[in-house]
């Protein structure tokens, strides 16, 4: 692609006032919950490997961060 990684994570930081990577954890969780709301056959954990965290714990970890619930309790509550 022929951009520099560095210049990526700093034009992040300047445009969101955000790291790169809760930028990127941010956004995994914004389509985790799409996922989490579609009538779908994947467990919780496959929807955290779908959207790129490499373990359950992770996932549930970052999901409760960004909205302050766990995927459970965020599907209970939608």
């Amino acid at each position: 692609m022929g951009i520099n990684r560095t210049y990526i994570s700093q034009t992040i930081n300047e445009k969101f006032n955000k790291n790169y990577s809760s930028f990127i954890n941010e956004y995994r969780i914004k389509e985790a919950q799409k996922l989490l709301l579609k009538d779908t056959n994947l467990t919780y954990e496959g929807i955290g490997f779908e959207v790129g965290f490499k373990s359950k714990s992770a996932f549930n970890s970052a999901f409760k961060t960004y909205t302050g619930v766990t995927p459970s309790i965020f599907v209970k509550n939608a």
